[in-house]
């Protein structure tokens, strides 16, 4: 492949320069002139600028193109970026202005082309963030991800909060700690008030530090913030990690995706199933400390990613004229330039590669078609799909392609590569009319959707012998299947739903999938609706018991298939009064009720006699709590704790009497305390997740509530 001759599309942002009224600390001294206009933009030696464009963000495009026979080149491509933040100046604004100076002056003595420019609030431009000033942080692409970090450290520090750190080894297990869609990142900041220092850049395409910064009003808060990481860090490490590659990726595509792909779409990948992404020469690496979300991600990387990209090839008849070779390669660099695809030809310029995504693809094609080049011998379009899907892009009898073949003229095949996919090649010598068939072969690629329906649900909207769900597949010409989920992992501290249904479908039917998919949901909801439901309270303070002292929450997947039931966990701190609420048919409510209950703690609600704020409690208290195993919540007059239903009578005193003595050296004093009873209920006195009722404290309903809350079960 290095032989060929690749021009390869970049795109950089120049900032437009804010008028001197709007700056309240301006590190920049000299400007550029690009469009007439002022601004700061850099482009790396050796590649040339075809196109500018403004936005309306305060910057300029900068579309940019590198030509090389060496795919490795694209590295060196780090221009200037900028990246926007909130900060709100709460002290001198000279002191502010210190500290940008030292961390400008540390970056530039490592090279990273650092400045700062800050905007008052009186700034009524377009701007990414919503209150106080903004900080426009400048540097070298490949080095802002870590300016970014260090800049929101030395301002925690600045701001007296407590900052910590975490080695975590490598890069690769930033998102297996985050969790779910950053679901651990919020129970940080839920249960210890910690927050991640992490950079909105996300971590690919740039250096990205292999430490982990922790933030908080609190030492104490940090500091178990801390422990909980580490413990699940290790956990990952002494566990089974899980290494897959896709092997025998087109240089040209794992280009693409390092340069053109939205890096924002692999990162919600890696996000929504957690694992860790890389490029190689070749090849794309995945890496997940489950296999089974490991399966899952390199399906969804195939079908979501590689099968979105595809190729097109031109073979020219051999040409002599030198001067048609130069028009013919200039005119093709200045189509992929404006259309964003990758070029490449070879030393003989006998044939031309195109890559791109569908669409980008489809509009070169139309408009090379328009310079009404007269040698063209062969044109051949290849996409790469999973091999699960042979049968639905092919037909009943290759009914669809032959559809097209005959239609079109042309040649369509599906060839399984060396990587263990599909190669559908489409082939003709017409190329007027190849690009209807390419179009047409594009209508019947799989479109899908996924989403939950809980499992307990599936059968009644299959329908029985499937005749529910044959009926809406036949109404909307769609796909549609169900899978179970309950084997996949729980290990984070929420409790994570998996999607459970896809919905496929020719990509010329994608309106169908909505429709189907709200007619599911409809289903499920009129069958939910129907349900046995049983209640049980779950106090904030219960929450973190079940989430910190089991080692992961596989046990509500277990419930619900020991019992056939739905069970509405939250999947983040919920507030006082919520209720869970159990679905099921005959007696699996009440018996799916009675597991939860059993994994419950003791509970202990206390009345202080004046109100304390949280942090001062949280400071006080958190460290020996937490170390008593005895998990807490506190709002006002209200402490509420959770602990083991082992825990000895002697350690509960000294427990309380702790409290006791913290209390009294605000002032303060217990008023009373109580054991709370576990309780369920089949009255469905309130909205799950809300606060009772109160207008209806007399009702009959109630009565039978209060009953119930003087049974332990």
């Amino acid at each position: 492949m290095d032989s060929l001759d690749n021009i390869i599309p970049f795109t950089a942002h120049a900032f437009l320069r804010p008028e001197s009224k709007q700056c309240l600390f301006n590190s920049i001294s000299e400007w550029s002139l690009l469009q007439g206009k002022q601004c700061l933009f850099r482009v790396p030696p050796g590649f040339e600028i075809v196109r500018t464009e403004e936005n309306s963000s305060d910057s300029i495009s900068v579309s940019c193109i590198l030509r090389t026979n060496n795919l490795e080149d694209i590295t060196k491509w780090d221009p200037l970026a900028f990246s926007e933040l909130a900060l709100h100046l709460e002290s001198d604004n000279s002191e502010w202005y210190s500290l940008f100076q030292c961390l400008l002056h540390d970056w530039n003595k490592k090279h990273y082309n650092a400045n700062i420019v800050l905007l008052g609030r009186n700034d009524v431009k377009e701007s990414t963030v919503s209150n106080d000033e903004r900080l426009i942080l400048f540097g070298l692409k490949s080095k802002l991800a870590i300016m970014e970090i260090e800049l929101k450290c030395a301002i925690a520090v600045k701001q007296h909060k407590y900052v910590d750190v975490i080695d975590f080894k490598a890069v690769s297990m930033m998102p297996l700690l985050a969790g779910q869609n950053g679901g651990n990142w919020k129970h940080l900041s839920e249960c210890f008030h910690t927050e991640v220092i992490d950079s909105q850049l996300g971590i690919l395409g740039h250096d990205y530090p292999s430490k982990l910064f922790l933030q908080s009003e609190q030492k104490c808060d940090a500091l178990l913030a801390k422990q909980c990481l580490e413990k699940k860090l290790n956990d990952i490490l002494d566990g089974s990690l899980h290494a897959t590659a896709i092997p025998n990726v087109s240089p040209l595509k794992i280009a693409y995706l390092k340069t053109v792909f939205p890096s924002e779409t692999i990162m919600k990948l890696m996000q929504k199933y957690p694992s860790y992404i890389n490029y190689t020469t070749g090849s794309v690496q995945l890496q997940s400390n489950s296999a089974a979300l490991l399966d899952i991600v390199r399906k969804r990387f195939v079908r979501n990613i590689l099968a979105v990209i595809s190729e097109v090839r031109f073979w020219f008849t051999e040409s002599n004229d030198a001067t048609e070779l130069i028009n013919r390669t200039s005119t093709f660099k200045r189509i992929a330039s404006k259309n964003n695809v990758i070029f490449s030809t070879d030393k003989f310029k006998n044939f031309f590669n195109f890559v791109g995504c569908h669409a980008s693809i489809q509009q070169t094609y139309l408009d090379i078609l328009a310079e009404d080049f007269q040698c063209v011998q062969n044109v051949r379009f290849t996409l790469e799909l999973d091999t699960i899907y042979k049968d639905f892009i092919s037909g009943k009898k290759n009914g669809k392609l032959m559809k097209i073949m005959d239609r079109k003229k042309c040649a369509i095949s599906l060839e399984n590569d060396s990587s263990g996919h599909m190669l559908v090649i489409l082939q003709g010598e017409d190329w007027q009319q190849i690009q209807d068939s390419f179009s047409l072969l594009l209508q019947e690629l799989p479109c899908e959707k996924s989403f939950f329906i809980p499992e307990a649900y599936h059968r009644p909207v299959i329908g029985t012998g499937g005749s529910v769900i044959q009926t809406i597949m036949r109404k909307y010409n769609v796909f549609i299947q169900f899978s179970n989920s309950f084997q996949l992992p729980q290990g984070d501290w929420t409790f994570t739903r998996y999607d459970n249904v896809i919905i496929r479908c020719p990509s010329k039917n994608t309106i169908n999938i909505e429709a189907a998919k709200e007619q599911l949901l409809s289903l499920s909801e009129q069958y939910s609706q129907v349900q046995k439901t049983v209640y049980v309270k779950m106090s904030p303070s219960q929450y973190l018991y079940l989430i910190h002292m089991n080692s992961d929450l596989s046990f509500i997947s277990e419930i619900e298939k020991a019992h056939s039931c739905y069970i509405s966990f939250p999947q983040s701190l919920p507030v006082e009064g919520y209720h869970i609420n159990v679905k099921g048919n005959d007696t699996g409510p009440e018996r799916a009720a009675n597991d939860i209950i059993s994994r419950f703690g003791r509970e202990m609600e206390i009345h202080i006699k004046n109100p304390a704020s949280e942090n001062e409690f949280s400071k006080g208290l958190l460290l020996p709590l937490s170390y008593s195993n005895v998990q807490f919540t506190q709002n006002r007059n209200f402490i509420r704790l959770t602990f083991s239903p082992l825990m000895k009578p002697s350690q509960l005193e000294e427990i309380i009497f702790l409290i006791d003595s913290f209390l009294k050296l605000s002032n303060n004093k217990i008023i009373s305390k109580r054991e709370v009873a576990h309780y369920t209920s089949v009255t469905p006195l309130y909205r799950v997740g809300k606060q009772l009722n109160t207008t209806i404290e007399n009702s009959p309903q109630t009565s039978i509530l209060k009953s119930f809350s003087q049974v332990r079960i």
